[in-house]
């Protein structure tokens, strides 16, 4: 059963509609970022432009990270014809940190003079708030699943091949406060020469069967998706990426296939990007992009922005046929590959 991309949909700092990502990948240039903390810098979202996607009814009872979730979403279900409620679409999305946001203003309001929790704010503070409540928003009712890190291709490519899902929206989420961006310099995940990103980033998975008997627009087909753990990965130095994670997820996804367009999850200056440009230029490949250079680490976000991107550039660009797509999960030590090809 071939698996396919119907349907694209992103709120992040590197903007909300194709148009700003294909430029944002030419140009490769952005205004300067906020200093955060720790040293850090990163982009924030205006989370208000996101309100208008959002059933107002529903509004009341979501934090930033749900009102970006659930605006990339609507966008995803508009840009892929599907009407909604509907029992037969599911959610499977990734999170690194999941609403970091409603969890810091706990923390404040526990540790603060007086010790407070808004018992609105409270419910947000799950992992998987963000992914329910956008569920309850559209009436999505297929299977529904968080995980941590950088599984939700892996499993709902798995899901949809087995018969056992029909249509999956899919894709990744996180948002970064002061308080996250400190504790990850102080855990040493990531330095001061870094910066992030935020955002949510989801497609449209189905079986190309069933989007033939509906008439979709196809942008490209997932050929081929690779996983790996690094059991003994460090975030930087001589024992980054020891697991060989990433040289393990690329030989297995792509074979013997030609590929045409890399798209890396390295930074800049970062060992990652290192390895992954030897890899561009064992692969022969014509064009290479690492989105970080602009979006910044976006953690979940930026794995499914890589494979939005990838989808794109097949759409719109008759000469690529086949994009490697690689993610590095950086607080997990977990590596993924996919390979996307032009659907015909």
């Amino acid at each position: 059963m071939r698996v396919v991309i119907t349907g694209i949909g992103f709120f992040t700092s590197a903007g909300s509609v194709p148009a700003d990502l294909l430029m944002s990948a030419t140009a490769e240039v952005r205004e300067k970022p906020q200093v955060l903390a720790g040293g850090i810098t990163g982009y924030r979202i205006d989370e208000k432009q996101a309100v208008r996607f959002v059933p107002r009814k529903h509004l009341r009872k979501m934090d930033r990270l749900s009102i970006m979730t659930t605006a990339a979403i609507s966008n995803a279900l508009s840009d892929a014809c599907i009407e909604v409620p509907n029992d037969n679409v599911g959610l499977v999305l990734d999170t690194g940190f999941g609403s970091a946001g409603s969890v810091s203003l706990v923390l404040e309001g526990i540790f603060g003079d007086e010790p407070k929790v808004s018992p609105l704010l409270f419910p947000n503070v799950v992992a998987n708030a963000a992914a329910g409540q956008a569920a309850i928003a559209f009436g999505l009712r297929g299977p529904s699943s968080m995980l941590g890190g950088l599984g939700s291709l892996l499993y709902a490519f798995d899901l949809i091949r087995s018969g056992k899902a029909t249509q999956l929206v899919v894709g990744g989420c996180d948002e970064i406060t002061k308080i996250y961006a400190r504790s990850l310099v102080e855990q040493g995940i990531l330095s001061d020469a870094f910066f992030v990103g935020e955002g949510t980033a989801v497609f449209v998975l189905e079986s190309d069967a069933f989007a033939k008997t509906r008439n979709a627009r196809i942008y490209a087909e997932v050929q081929s998706v690779e996983m790996k753990v690094d059991f003994g990965y460090r975030p930087e130095g001589e024992s980054a990426y020891a697991g060989s994670g990433i040289d393990t997820v690329i030989d297995r996804s792509v074979g013997t296939d030609t590929i045409d367009v890399f798209i890396g999850a390295g930074l800049e200056h970062q060992s990652l990007q290192k390895l992954e440009r030897q890899y561009s230029s064992k692969l022969g490949v014509r064009k290479a992009i690492w989105p970080k250079s602009w979006t910044g680490e976006m953690f979940a976000c930026s794995s499914a922005l890589n494979i939005i991107l990838g989808s794109i550039l097949l759409y719109t660009h008759d000469t690529y046929h086949r994009v490697l797509s690689v993610s590095y999960d950086v607080t997990r030590g977990q590596s993924m590959a996919a390979v996307l090809k032009r659907y015909d």
